[in-house]
Parts: structure tokens; C-alpha cells; sequence
């Protein structure tokens, strides 16, 4: 009895080691996860594809694409170059009246217990801000001559401009131009990469542009973006009598204000001024002014310090009627 009882349990255990035996020399036997390659669901196998495999682009089209590449890469480098950050800087004054808590919790005390009168005290007081503004321009002139909007540069007590190299200048304001939104500053050098100013006039809707500037910050300087021109004769605000924006879809952000826009051919074909968007971002709508009116900006700016526009009065008066002789 005890001699059966043995048997059953290591015939049992026999069993199951030869039968988890036979399962793993028929799954290698027959691959059934051969390379690792996992299948999914339906049974298709995935892999990576060799670069040798792609075939479905002909060496024509691959070649065209490297040349519109190369079109777009030669354009950016023309330009930017030419392109700098500017930072202004406008000194804020701020009456405040003082708190009766400022006595012992304000300026120094025994500055005031001890030097001013009540009257001095009640007096309100100037405090200074500093406000801080960041745009971009357009060198157009190797001379030091620099294209950028006016309200980058409007009421600055202070503006520097860096180049493309990191170098630092002062700046001083030539000439603005208000209803175009124009401003010119010089700065202090010599020998700059001057862009090459195109032909605003010859743009097409739908022809690519590039818009290159500093948007948000410092660390995005010379951010290059692409679009193409969107529309052409856009006004809205108040230079509408002014203006006919170039609108394009090039991503044009905060900081990018005085910017260039760009073809293809690496001409300078307006100066980036403005967005519309309902959330402060880019929203799709960017709009520059044609470089072809900032050309006869900058020829009075140059010559005067301000633009003259002509003019026609009229004046109203009652008509006598005389009836003849």
C-alpha cells in the first residue's frame, strides 16, 4: 500500500515536467516570437523601417525639397544679421499721498519727526518707476541707421540696441512718424550688415514670407518664423488713413515688433507691427507695415526729424447771386 501510494504522485509530477518540456522546445522550435517582434491585435507585425525602404519619394521630389530647404535657410541667413534687439527704458512718476500709518511704518522717522513739518508731510509724494519695453528693429544702414516701430521706442528715456554679434549701443531717436507707426535711431557704429530693402509692391497673396525678431524675451532673439502673405491694403486702428498692413499667418508674437518681414529672395519687404488676437497671443493674424511706405518715412525722418504731409483746405462761403447787366 504505501509502495502505490509513491507511484501516483511522482507519475503526476513526471507528467508535468515533460509536458513544460515539450512547450518550450515547440515554441523554438517553430519562432513564435522570432526577433522580438511584437504583433498587435490583429496580427500585423511592427518593425522599424529602413531608411533604404522609403521609396515612395522619387530622388526628383527629394531633390526639390532640399532646394526650397536651402531657399528658405539662404533667406534666413541673409537677414538676420541685420535684425537686433532694442530695450527701452521710460522713467514713470507716480504722486502718492501718504498714509497717516507712514509716520512710523514709511520712510526713515526720525527723518520726519525731526526734519519735516506736518504740513511737509501731508504734501503728496513723487515715487519713480522704471517701465521696461523690448521690441526688435531693422538695420538698413551700415552706418547705424535702425528701422523699428514707434511704440517700441515712444516716450524712452533710455534705449540700447544689440546686435546679431551681442555687441551693446546707445541709441538716440532720429525721427518718428506716429501715424505710421515708424521710428528711426542711430547708433554709434559702422560697417553693420545693412538689409537689403525689397519691393512691397510685388508681393503676392500666398507668396512665402519670413518674419524674424525676438519675441517674449532675450533668450528667443532672432526666432525666425513662416507663413505666407495673407492679404494685402489692411487697415484698422487709428493709422487707417495711413496704413495698408501686409497681413500674413507668419507667427508674430510680443517682442517681435519692429521686425523684419521677409521673401524669399532675402529682401526686407515690410517691418512687423501688430497682431490681433482675443487672448494676447498669436492667434493666426499678423500684420506689417509694406516696406515700401517705411522707405518715404525714413527720407523725411532723415532729412527733417519728422514726416511733412501735404494737405488741401477748403473753405465754405454763401454765394452772392448777381443777376447780369
Amino acid at each position: 500500500m504505501n509502495r502505490k501510494r509513491w507511484i501516483l504522485p511522482v507519475a503526476v509530477g513526471s507528467s508535468l515536467l515533460i509536458g513544460i518540456l515539450i512547450t518550450i522546445i515547440v515554441t523554438a522550435n517553430f519562432d513564435f516570437t522570432k526577433h522580438g517582434i511584437a504583433s498587435n491585435t490583429n496580427g500585423s507585425k511592427a518593425a522599424y523601417i529602413e531608411a533604404s525602404e522609403q521609396s515612395s519619394v522619387s530622388a526628383k521630389d527629394l531633390a526639390l525639397i532640399d532646394h526650397i530647404n536651402k531657399i528658405f535657410v539662404q533667406a534666413a541667413k541673409k537677414v538676420k544679421p541685420s535684425v537686433v534687439t532694442i530695450y527701452s527704458e521710460k522713467v514713470i512718476k507716480v504722486l502718492r499721498y501718504r498714509s497717516p500709518f507712514d509716520f512710523f511704518f514709511g520712510d526713515d522717522f526720525f527723518n520726519q519727526f525731526f526734519q519735516q513739518s506736518p504740513r511737509e508731510r501731508s504734501k503728496p509724494q513723487t515715487d519713480k518707476y522704471i517701465q521696461q519695453g523690448m521690441g526688435s528693429g531693422v538695420i538698413i544702414r551700415s552706418d547705424g541707421y535702425i528701422l523699428t516701430n514707434y511704440h517700441v521706442v515712444k516716450e524712452a528715456d533710455d534705449i540700447r540696441v544689440i546686435t546679431t554679434d551681442r555687441k551693446k549701443y546707445e541709441a538716440k531717436v532720429v525721427g518718428t512718424d506716429p501715424k505710421t507707426d515708424l521710428a528711426l535711431l542711430k547708433i554709434d557704429a559702422s560697417n553693420l550688415p545693412a538689409a537689403i530693402l525689397g519691393d512691397s509692391d510685388k508681393l503676392q497673396v500666398g507668396e512665402w514670407v519670413l518674419a524674424i525678431g525676438n519675441p517674449f524675451s532675450e533668450r528667443f532673439h532672432h526666432t525666425v518664423t513662416k507663413g505666407i502673405v495673407s492679404a494685402k491694403g489692411r487697415t484698422f486702428g487709428n493709422v487707417k488713413a495711413y496704413e495698408n498692413f501686409i497681413q500674413t499667418d507668419a507667427p508674430i508674437n510680443p517682442g517681435n515688433s519692429g521686425g523684419a518681414l521677409v521673401n524669399l529672395r532675402g529682401e526686407v519687404v515690410g517691418i512687423n507691427s501688430a497682431i490681433v488676437t482675443p487672448t494676447g497671443a498669436f492667434a493666426g493674424m499678423g500684420f506689417a507695415i509694406p516696406i515700401n511706405m517705411a522707405k518715404k518715412v525714413v527720407k523725411d525722418l532723415m532729412t527733417k526729424g519728422k514726416v511733412v504731409r501735404g494737405w488741401l483746405g477748403v473753405y465754405i462761403q454763401p454765394v452772392e447771386f448777381r443777376p447780369p447787366m
